[in-house]
Parts: structure tokens; C-alpha cells; sequence
């Protein structure tokens, strides 16, 4: 499979005059913001799958999988500048608060990953009625290995005190004569490096049973071994053990097992009840490690963390289910989910304001009940369905403990970091289930407010009145809707619009006034997604 994707964002911030920058030059408000840039994206993904057969009763099947992607934004341009007067536009002054308020940047991403898997299947014991046996041994072996190649550099130039005809207009400052003469300075930043791989090798035995007694599943263990390695030379960063600039490295090593059962009950025939346990981990991610500083266009910066270290979860899992009729489907879960470690986004601590991967506390717990249904309105004369309903609503309750080093305003411990409390998922679906087929589908879902990043003390001795409270994004709707039609054998448009209600995104904080230690809710940030229609046409051979 090839997939080649190119996106181009602009973004801009400040055109009617209540643009505002921190601490820059010549001023902080009438600020105007402009990022341009172009993102590209290429996947590979080769597979090559095969199953030799030794017996009846035996079966070898692998698998081998070559992957990559190139990810780049080549040609990112940023200006920052302040209007003179936005009464009178005629003139706009280029902002300075360092050399890079003006610049240009590159970024590349290069991933190449070789995946495996071998496993041999026996089946086992007396045959039954229909020639089957009722338990199958599985025993094999995974393979993976991801190397991650990135870099990333900057070229600004300081404009101190040069002005701009408009916000429109800024390119016709930056002429080669202008560099000649002194007016424009070049400021090109050293290369920003990051190189990591990624080592799993897992070797697994699941059993699987189907008895007389209605009773079936599987019970399974695992044990794998994971490695990851990382090099970098970045700006910003110091050794905190040797205090060497830009240069570090990290190893983290890691073994276990990994139990897991699956059960099975059948009630009768048209009702189930399921349980599922197992042990599971997350290993972070290599963005989330890399001590690179990423400028949003909004000028949030996300900084990755090399102390970071995986999460261990606990899963439990109890599900009823019922069908009506081969279409349709109702069901009720409940689960539990145990997270050791767990990972969170929070605003670091210090001036800088970054926002940062910690591993925030010892422990959070979930826990969850899920509730599903599936139920056809309209059928045909062949009981097929004409118009059918499906509908997922979640509700979870989580909390985690919180470290020394998060705990602010008497606060000890916190939901999960980008997790909401209530997500409700519905579509709605029409099948004319004619020789020329023509469907409709519309898709909803609404998922509540949820912590966009935790917050912390600014200052750890005086954490019960020096802190940034945590951001809140709040809940909102979204809804699609795609609508397919056979025109010819073979060939099918489909019209898809993606976020047609288009609802504002808003994230607030409680911001505490430092003379009355009053708090008030403030919007920290406000956005809307934008709708997109795609025309789409498939022809099958």
C-alpha cells in the first residue's frame, strides 16, 4: 500500500488589531502572527503473508512486513509583527524578542520498521459431531524493530526596527539588498538531530478451549522483551548529570509477562456473557522522549521528556450481550483499567511555559460502563435492513495520585490528561438494498470536557498559592455525514463531509488574580476545525 498526503495550513492570528505576544518588542499587544507551511506525508506498507499446512490438525502461519514514512514540512515560514497604529495600517514594525521572531525552518522524519510474527497452530482433542476438535494450542514468536530518523533546522533574521508597507506586504522586505546593507541580519540555528530505535521480541502460548457447557475461550501468556535507544543534538537541551550542551542520550530496557484470559458463556441462544482480563503495557512514544521544542502555530511549545519511563495497565472486563435478530445488537459492559505510571501532558514548571510528557503519579484508576446498541427500524421484504440504528454511550470515572512535584492548591490527585468522563456515539443508516445500492450514513458524537494539560506549582516552597491550574477543553459535538452510490458494476462515488456543524473548540483555566486570590474561569484558547467535503470515486476489477 502507497498513500501520499500533502496539507497546507496558514495560520493567522491578530488581523483586527487584539493580536498580544509576551514579552516582545516594540510592544506586546496589536501584535499580528502569520505560519505558513506545508506538510507531506509518504507511507509504504509491505506485507507478505503465508500458511503451510503440515496436517489436519496442524498449521504454520508468518508473516513479514517491511514499513516506512517520510514526514516533512520544508518550507515552514513564520512572521511575527506589531501594527504602528492599527487606526492607521500603513505602516507595520517586525517584532523582535529573539533572533528567530522572523524566520524560515525545515523538518524532516524519517521511520523504517521490519515487523514479524511465526506461530504454529495444534488442534487438539476428541472429535466432535461435525469432525472438529475443541481446543487449539497457538506457540510463536513477534519481531519488531522501528528506527526513527529526525531533523529539524532554523533560519531567522532579525528585523529590529523595520518596517513592513502591510501585513500583506511583507515579503518586499526581505530583498537580498536589505541583507547587503545591514538592514536584515541572517541568523541560521545549528541543526536539531534526533535518532532512536525501537527492539520487541515477544514469544507467546495461547490456549483455546470450547466445551459441551456452553462454556468457551481462550487463556494466553506472553513474555516480551523491549528495548529503546536515542541520540540526540538539540538546542536547548543540557546534560543534567555532565552539563554538556545539546548532546545526550538515553537506554531504557525493558522485560516481563504479559497474562491474559478471555471467557465465553453462551445463555442461551441468543445471549452472552464475556470476561476478559489481562496485563498490558504502554511504552512512550518517541516524540514523547525527544527533548526537541515544537512551536505549534499558535506558539504553544510541546517538549518531549528523556526521563519518561512505560506504564503498566491492569484490564477487567465484564460484558452482556443479546441479539434480537441476526442484525441487531444490545449489550452492557463493565471494566476496570489499573495504569502504573501513567503518562500526562502538564505545563513545565519555570518561565518557559512549555508543555511536557511526565509520568505524573504512582497509579490511576479507571473505571467504566459501556452500553451499545444496534437496532433496526425498517426492514424489506426479505428481513434485510432498510434503516438501522447503532448508538455507544461510555461513562468512566477516573482519578490518579499525583507526585510532590504536581501537587499544587492543597490538590493531591487528578483525572487523566486528555480523557473525557462521557462520550456518546450514534449513526443513523440507509441501505436501499437495490441492484444499484445507495447508502447514507450520518455519524454524531459528543465527548465531554477533558483535561487538555495538568497543571503544577510554579513554585514548589509556595505550591499552595504559586501555580498554573490545569486546562480544560470543553466538551462539544461533532456530526458527518457519507453518502455512497453504485453508478455502474463496479464503479461507486462516495461523498463525504466531515465536521458539518463546525462547533468552537474552547479550552479555559482557572487563572488566580495574585493581589486577591481570586479565581476566574478565562478562555485560554478558541478554534474551530473547519468542514471538509471529499468526492470519492472506487472501481473494482
Amino acid at each position: 500500500m502507497f498513500v501520499n498526503k500533502g496539507e497546507e495550513v496558514l495560520y493567522e492570528a491578530g488581523r483586527q488589531g487584539f493580536g498580544f505576544v509576551f514579552d516582545q518588542d516594540p510592544k506586546q499587544d496589536e501584535a499580528f502572527v502569520r505560519d505558513q507551511n506545508y506538510k507531506q506525508t509518504t507511507i509504504f506498507v509491505n506485507q507478505l503473508m503465508g500458511e503451510h499446512k503440515w496436517s489436519e490438525f496442524n498449521t504454520l502461519r508468518w508473516a513479514g512486513g517491511y514499513n516506512f514514512v517520510l514526514a516533512e514540512e520544508p518550507n515552514r515560514i513564520r512572521n511575527e509583527v506589531n501594527f504602528d497604529d492599527f487606526a492607521n495600517t500603513s505602516q507595520i514594525e517586525f517584532s523582535t524578542v529573539g533572533d528567530f521572531q522572523q524566520r524560515k525552518s525545515t523538518q524532516k522524519i524519517e521511520d523504517t520498521e521490519y515487523n514479524g510474527y511465526i506461530t504454529n497452530e495444534f488442534k487438539l482433542g476428541p472429535l466432535d459431531e461435525n469432525e472438529a476438535k475443541p481446543f487449539k494450542l497457538n506457540v510463536g514468536l513477534n519481531y519488531r524493530r522501528k528506527e526513527r530518523s529526525f531533523r529539524s533546522q532554523f533560519v531567522g533574521v532579525r528585523a529590529r526596527g523595520v518596517k513592513a508597507p502591510s501585513i500583506d506586504e511583507l515579503s518586499s522586505v526581505f530583498t537580498q539588498t536589505n541583507f547587503d546593507n545591514g538592514t536584515l541580519r541572517l541568523r541560521e540555528g545549528k541543526v536539531d538531530r534526533f535518532n532512536a530505535d525501537l527492539n520487541i521480541l515477544a514469544g507467546f502460548v495461547n490456549f483455546d478451549f470450547n466445551f459441551d457447557t456452553n462454556l468457551s475461550g481462550n487463556i494466553g501468556l506472553r513474555y516480551e522483551y523491549d528495548e529503546i535507544n536515542a541520540i540526540w543534538d538539540i538546542t536547548n537541551y543540557i546534560n543534567p548529570e555532565t552539563g554538556t550542551p545539546r548532546i545526550g542520550d538515553l537506554e531504557r530496557k525493558y522485560q516481563s509477562l504479559y497474562p491474559s484470559v478471555n471467557l465465553k458463556y453462551e445463555l442461551n441462544e441468543q445471549s452472552f456473557l464475556r470476561f476478559a482480563s489481562s496485563v498490558t503495557q504502554t511504552l512512550p512514544e518517541f516524540k514523547e522522549l525527544s527533548p526537541f521544542e515544537y512551536v505549534s502555530p499558535t506558539g504553544r511549545v510541546t517538549v518531549g521528556n528523556p526521563n519518561l519511563e512505560k506504564s503498566d495497565v491492569y484490564n477487567v472486563d465484564l460484558k452482556w450481550e443479546f441479539f434480537p435478530s441476526r442484525s441487531e445488537l444490545i449489550s452492557a459492559t463493565a471494566f476496570y483499567k489499573q495504569i502504573q505510571n501513567p503518562i500526562n501532558i502538564a505545563q513545565a514548571r519555570g518561565s518557559s511555559g512549555n508543555f511536557k510528557f511526565f509520568n505524573t503519579g504512582n497509579q490511576a484508576d479507571v473505571l467504566g460502563l459501556e452500553f451499545e446498541g444496534r437496532i433496526d427500524i425498517l426492514k424489506n421484504e426479505d428481513d434485510a435492513s432498510l434503516l438501522n440504528f447503532t448508538s455507544n454511550i461510555t461513562k468512566m470515572w477516573f482519578e490518579q495520585d499525583l507526585l510532590p512535584n504536581f501537587q499544587y492548591n492543597n490538590k493531591t490527585t487528578s483525572e487523566l490528561q486528555g480523557a473525557s468522563d462521557l462520550i456518546v456515539n450514534g449513526s443513523l443508516t440507509y441501505n436501499s438494498r437495490t441492484e444499484r445500492e445507495f447508502m447514507a450514513t450520518l455519524v454524531g458524537n459528543y465527548s465531554s470536557d477533558k483535561i487538555f494539560a495538568l497543571g503544577n506549582p510554579e513554585d514548589f516552597e509556595n505550591s499552595d498559592i504559586l501555580y498554573n491550574e490545569e486546562i480544560i477543553e470543553n466538551g462539544f459535538v461533532t456530526l458527518d455525514l457519507i453518502l455512497s452510490k453504485e453508478i455502474t458494476k463496479g464503479l461507486t462515488a462516495k461523498l463525504i463531509g466531515r465536521n458539518l456543524l463546525n462547533p468552537n473548540i474552547e479550552q479555559s483555566q482557572l487563572i488566580r488574580d495574585q493581589n486577591t486570590g481570586e479565581e476566574t474561569n478565562q478562555i485560554v484558547r478558541r478554534y474551530n476545525n473547519g468542514t471538509q467535503f471529499s468526492l470519492n470515486f472506487t472501481y473494482n476489477f
